[in-house]
């Protein structure tokens, strides 16, 4: 009697538990049930399954699909399972033997599916894989890379011969030596560059600064950046494109904002209008502004003694040591003179070896970024190709303004020697066409962009845009030097303003349609390899 009270006293303790144990069960399965009953919402779930637990992108595949042939056929055994998975949701209700037409799911269905569901999550055959990228031949790497870069050089060559001194101002160095030459109406030595009208140069030197300064803007938005991080991978939307776009035109609205409060408060006026110690030259913002550019110390004409004006006089104190001072000043001037040529070579061998320095290290970081780029896609590599052309044109001119036409010229010698060299190294490092054993350990191509996206994104804020302003400030030097009226000094200012706009947006524009045309055929790679395969996926159905 003791034994059946001790049951019915248990019973009655576990009963509430088994009953809702057995109707939180019934009441999980409902709601699953509700929820993945036909093929649309049971191919969702998962999809969504190895989105999270795989971390499975739109664009991805699994890494070892299972056979359906196999396991309708019972050619299997316990590891191929293991090792294996289900690529789509199709491939899972056909093995289970469910026609995804018309289907609907029972409680009883989702039972028998659930294991295998569950399985996705332990399963390494799930983890995700990209489609296969085909890999391109030697020739279309190495040697047409090389070629490329020999083809750039030689072109710059070709220009700078051609366009003669009119290269030689892109930059706001060379504009400053001839507004200094316009002003003081001085012939330029033999060895110098000779200028045409300046407001020709201030043209010619804003609008390519500007459209280089684009170029690099749109190459770091539509290109670099979201390779970095994958992101064409992530989706089959042109949203990076879109979010891309938004970033430069927060860029675009800020460069605009800034120029019109400089224009209205006149900031460049008023800055060039200060004191100079006293200095009343008008020509003092000239020489300073072409100093600041350095690119007065590599001559052997020093402007400054140009005008009397540029320098203070020490006068004597009485008219008795008048005679004094006159012979002191002409003992000591063979020893300003030796004082001044040793400074002078000392200059110049510091900034050439500053130059091969600095030309070092951008051709190398862009030779790399051009070898991983033409492994990835030949569309990216062209657009970086571009943009080396266009900053590396910009960065001779400048070599051409400030050494002269031979040491000018001989560093673009140098430039292709580094190209190769960063082009060899990038290669190398990112292990095209897969030359190396698989033990080799690759740098993904992810790390390269980033290197090279640091690099522009340094020339671009330190020195392009830089120079941009500094062209406004050469345009109120002319205007000083011009005696213009004001409506004309106004007429310039929009004039320059129009062209920095203009040519900023026409470099971005070119990057950005390079980026919707590559947008455009890597999603039909895309496509082509994987709707074949499933084609329930969302861009599979359009």
């Amino acid at each position: 009697m003791g034994t059946i009270w001790r049951i019915f006293v248990i019973f009655l303790t576990y009963y509430p538990f088994i009953v809702a144990s057995v109707s939180l069960e019934s009441l999980y399965f409902d709601l699953i049930h509700r929820n993945i009953s036909d093929f649309t919402s049971f191919d969702s779930f998962y999809r969504d399954l190895l989105k999270d637990t795989r971390q499975h992108r739109l664009t991805d595949t699994v890494s070892s699909p299972i056979n359906i042939d196999k396991i309708l056929l019972n050619d299997y055994n316990e590891d191929y399972i293991k090792n294996s998975c289900y690529e789509t949701a199709s491939d899972l209700l056909n093995a289970h033997g469910y026609n995804r037409t018309n289907l609907n799911l029972s409680i009883n269905d989702i039972k028998s599916l659930l294991p295998a569901l569950l399985y996705t999550v332990e399963n390494p055959g799930c983890k995700r894989q990209l489609p296969p990228t085909k890999p391109y031949p030697f020739f279309d790497i190495w040697i047409f890379g090389l070629i490329f870069i020999v083809a750039m050089k030689f072109i710059h060559l070709i220009i700078f011969f051609i366009s003669g001194n009119h290269s030689s101002v892109l930059t706001s160095g060379g504009l400053a030596r001839a507004i200094l030459n316009h002003a003081d109406n001085v012939e330029p030595s033999t060895d110098e560059v000779r200028f045409s009208p300046v407001k020709y140069h201030l043209w010619l030197g804003l609008s390519f600064n500007a459209f280089t300064c684009g170029i690099i803007l749109g190459t770091v938005s539509y290109h670099l950046i979201p390779h970095i991080y994958e992101v064409p991978n992530e989706d089959f939307s042109y949203t990076y494109i879109l979010r891309g776009t938004v970033v430069l035109c927060g860029v675009f609205l800020f460069f605009i904002v800034e120029k019109l409060l400089r224009f209205r408060f006149k900031v460049d006026e008023a800055h060039l209008d200060e004191p100079n110690k006293g200095n009343e030259s008008s020509d003092a913002p000239v020489i300073q502004m072409a100093k600041m550019r350095e690119t007065l110390h590599v001559h052997n004409r020093d402007p400054l003694q140009h005008k009397q004006s540029d320098s203070p006089i020490r006068l004597p104190s009485t008219l008795d040591n008048i005679d004094e001072t006159t012979g002191l000043q002409d003992d000591q001037e063979p020893i300003k003179k030796d004082n001044h040529s040793g400074q002078h070579e000392h200059q110049t061998r510091n900034f050439i070896i500053y130059h091969i320095i600095y030309d070092f290290s951008n051709d190398i970081i862009y030779g790399c970024g051009l070898s991983t780029a033409l492994s990835h896609d030949r569309l990216i590599g062209f657009v970086l190709w571009l943009m080396i052309f266009t900053e590396g044109f910009r960065r001779h001119s400048q070599l051409l303004s400030s050494l002269g036409r031979k040491l000018g010229l001989g560093f673009l010698f140098f430039s292709v020697v580094f190209l190769i060299l960063g082009y060899i190294i990038g290669g190398i490092l990112t292990g095209i066409n897969q030359q190396f054993s698989i033990n080799f350990i690759y740098i993904p191509k992810e790390y390269i962009y980033s290197m090279v996206y640091g690099a522009l994104f340094y020339t671009a804020l330190v020195t392009l845009i830089p120079e941009l302003n500094d062209f406004g400030q050469h345009l109120h030097i002319h205007e000083k030097t011009e005696n213009q009226t004001l409506k004309k000094q106004r007429t310039l200012k929009i004039f320059v303003f129009i062209c920095q706009n203009v040519f900023l947006v026409l470099g971005v524009l070119i990057a950005l349609i390079l980026a919707i045309i590559w947008r455009y055929y890597h999603r039909k790679s895309i496509s082509e390899y994987i709707c074949p395969r499933d084609s329930f996926r969302p861009y599979c159905r359009f």
